[in-house]
């Protein structure tokens, strides 16, 4: 066997197993996200119920008290 096929033959193991890398990584990633999804909706959604921010602050003073 001549050096060029044998280092041609370490080459494309070596590319087959950084593709392989790639492949895991991105389902690794695309997992992750599909996992992240649902938290951030839920956190979403209580911090929508609990923060009201459409609502004004209090106000500083009380109303006047009428007497009657």
């Amino acid at each position: 066997m001549s050096r060029d096929v044998r280092r041609a033959r370490e080459f494309e193991a070596y590319v087959a197993g950084a593709g392989g890398r790639l492949l895991r990584r991105g389902t690794l990633v695309r997992r992750a996200m599909w996992l992240l999804l649902p938290v951030v909706a839920v956190a979403l959604v209580v911090w929508t119920l609990t923060a009201r921010p459409r609502v004004g602050p209090p106000s500083r003073t009380a109303p006047p008290l009428t007497v009657r």
